[in-house]
């Protein structure tokens, strides 16, 4: 076996809802003229969008199809647009997420994490 430890759906799920709590704790209330001059704000929504999408691309189909509403495609792509494409991710995109899609995403997670069982998912 590698060094590296396989993560099951549960701890999956766990690095979601962690990153979705931090960007509550940074973002909320936060206007949006002042996130587009706060870079460090910038980078910590970035951060924590690309470990959602990191974990989101673990998740195994017959978990994400049980809460169809949550674009999951979308979220697993921003991860390679922040890789590879970091030094232009339009502010936008990044505010976009926070304010349209974490509630969502956090209800999604819940509701897995309810469901899942076992991390062996």
């Amino acid at each position: 076996m590698s060094d590296r430890v396989a993560r099951g759906v549960r701890a999956r799920l766990a690095d979601i809802a962690e990153e979705i709590a931090v960007l509550k704790r940074y973002a909320s209330g936060v206007a949006y003229e002042d996130f587009v001059q706060a870079p460090g704000l910038r980078r910590i929504v970035q951060a924590s969008v690309l470990v959602i999408s990191e974990a989101a691309r673990h998740l195994p189909p017959h978990i994400t199809d049980q809460v169809p509403n949550v674009p999951w495609s979308r979220i697993r792509a921003i991860g390679n647009i922040i890789r590879h494409e970091y030094f232009r991710i339009d502010p936008d995109i990044l505010w976009g997420i926070v304010e349209e899609n974490l509630t969502q995403l956090d209800d999604a997670v819940t509701k897995l994490s309810a469901i899942a069982v076992t991390d062996d998912e």
